[in-house]
């Protein structure tokens, strides 16, 4: 049986959220159709699964045809893609990305997250699989050196995702601290000799693995459920991150794990520091967080509950 993940675009948490199915499958064959191009896309072309980009709706839905069931992955509630893939006549689920209110419709909608499906209109039957990694691709770290005396901090988020409180905290540490460097993962734009803006990313891995803390601070409910911590967790790195909605969906908050407030720069500062000054503080927090990873993060189980989620849909659809 085959499945096609459909979406707009491979976005970020769309295309790792994809990749994981893809790499894990059990009974349902994966085909990846798309309507625009992504830097993303190689994710699934290194995979080697069927990946098509299909800009014409006569050659989206002849791939489509090929399918027994449609999983459509969605970070907005635009329902254009959905009424194209209703000609289909197929079974469909839809797959939500971000933290939005998506309109009435007839199928089901996953949420990778219960506060995201909390969210959702009465009318529309939802219901939660929790987003995963695939932990092969994010082996911890078992060494780090101190390069030349050198702490490297990196922030893994876009400019307008990340909040405005993470910036006097951080340059603060930076003027204190002149053995620091500012790695900006996922943005483009000036570097300068402490500030490396490195864009994305297509082995995030290999430049985690040079990493010594990550700080991940989005605005409030900017996402669905938060994959960033799952990835650091897993690689056995220390983090702070903020207790925001996306972040605490991936992460419960607790002492093993290291939070801030939004908006509150000293803390972040503080925290910060302390986690470069004290090597045994931050082998714990780096500890903790592998054995969260390990226990939860496994895309083995997303793709379990996702398949089963297919086969009841199928079933249903044949009995009609």
């Amino acid at each position: 049986m085959i499945v096609a993940h459909i979406a707009k675009q491979l976005q970020l948490g769309i295309g790792k959220c994809i990749s994981a199915l893809c790499a894990y499958h059990r009974n349902f064959s994966p085909i990846v159709i798309v309507r625009e191009e992504s830097p993303l896309d190689c994710w699934i072309k290194n995979a080697n699964i069927p990946f098509f980009i299909e800009k014409s709706d006569r050659g989206f839905i002849r791939r489509v045809n090929k399918a027994d069931i449609i999983n459509l992955h969605c970070y907005d509630d635009d329902l254009s893609l959905h009424q194209i893939l209703m000609s289909a006549h197929k079974p469909i689920v839809m797959t939500l990305h971000f933290a939005i209110v998506f309109p009435k419709v007839s199928c089901l909608i996953i949420s990778p997250s219960k506060w995201v499906q909390s969210m959702q209109n009465p009318l529309n039957k939802c219901i939660t699989i929790k987003n995963a990694i695939d932990l092969e691709k994010y082996q911890p770290v078992i060494k780090r050196s101190r390069r030349r005396n050198k702490v490297i901090i990196a922030r893994i988020c876009r400019m307008n995702k990340c909040d405005e409180f993470f910036w006097p905290a951080m340059i603060d540490v930076l003027n204190e601290r002149k053995n620091t460097e500012l790695w900006i993962i996922g943005e483009y734009g000036f570097s300068t000799r402490r500030i490396k803006m490195l864009g994305f990313c297509e082995e995030i891995s290999e430049v985690l693995s040079k990493v010594d803390i990550v700080v991940h601070t989005p605005v409030q409910k900017s996402g669905a459920m938060d994959i960033v911590p799952m990835e650091v967790m897993a690689m056995k790195i220390p983090a702070i991150f903020s207790s925001v909605e996306c972040i605490k969906a991936s992460v419960k908050k607790s002492s093993n794990v290291l939070f801030v407030e939004p908006g509150d720069s000293k803390a972040l500062k503080k925290k910060l520091l302390r986690l470069m000054d004290d090597s045994s503080f931050r082998f714990k927090i780096a500890e903790n967080g592998f054995q969260i990873a390990i226990k939860k993060f496994n895309a083995t189980r997303m793709v379990k509950e996702y398949e089963d989620t297919y086969q009841r849909i199928m079933r249903k659809y044949n009995q009609n």
